[in-house]
Parts: structure tokens; C-alpha cells; sequence
């Protein structure tokens, strides 16, 4: 199954995810964009990434032992999934429409966040 078009990298800053900082570091950002019902990260899966929806909808669910679908929420476009509180994702997340997604390292906000109060502050709430 075809769950990516061709990437794109670009430099962005913090603010261009919506996050407030006080130095507004320069990031390396991916853009990816998902077809419909492409899966973007799996439960289990290593959370290397935090995400964003550049537009579109995405979904977050865990799948029960009977086979249904537990949804998690709906996450639409400025919204950031996928900041996780330990090392895997708790969720599987996937598009529910042809979805453009921002992408950035998770050690890469990390380290902002060690070194910028706001920015950790953002992270928090």
C-alpha cells in the first residue's frame, strides 16, 4: 500500500508549528502527505516524530481485541499528535482524507525544550 507522496524537507521555526519560544530556534521540518487511510504510525511503533496536520484529518485509534476500532480523536488541520510521554506510540494514527503532515524529530524539540522555558512550558499544556 502507497502511504506516502514524495517528501519535501523544509526550515521552519517553532512558531511555524505554532509553538511560542523565546529564541524561535531554526528547525528541519518534513512534509509528507498521506492518501486517504494510509497509516502514519502504528501502536507500538518508536515515537522518533512529533506531528502536525498541515490539512486535512487524521485519526488516532487503537485496535481491540475483537478487531473494532477504539478512536482515540480526530485531529484536524494545526493540530499536534503523536507527543508521547514515553518511547512508543500508545495510539495508531492514520489520514481519513488525502492529509498533508508536518514532521519533526522528537530529539530535535527535546533539545529545544531542555534549553528554552517557553517552549517546554508549551509542551506541558
Amino acid at each position: 500500500m502507497l502511504a506516502r507522496v514524495p517528501d519535501r524537507r523544509k526550515t521552519s521555526t517553532l512558531g511555524d508549528l505554532g509553538f511560542d519560544s523565546a529564541s524561535n530556534p531554526i528547525l528541519s521540518l518534513l512534509e509528507v502527505e498521506y492518501r486517504k487511510e494510509a497509516e502514519i504510525f502504528r501502536e507500538k511503533d518508536p515515537a522518533e516524530h512529533v506531528y502536525q496536520v498541515k490539512w486535512g484529518a487524521v485519526r488516532s485509534y487503537r485496535l481491540l481485541l475483537d478487531g473494532r476500532r477504539q478512536i482515540g480523536v480526530f485531529h484536524l488541520m494545526g493540530d499536534i499528535f503523536g507527543l508521547e510521554n514515553g518511547e512508543r506510540h500508545r495510539f495508531t494514527a492514520e489520514a481519513v482524507v488525502d492529509t498533508g503532515v508536518r514532521m519533526i524529530k522528537r530529539e530535535s524539540l527535546r533539545a529545544v525544550a531542555e534549553t528554552d522555558a517557553v517552549v517546554a512550558r508549551n509542551l506541558l499544556t
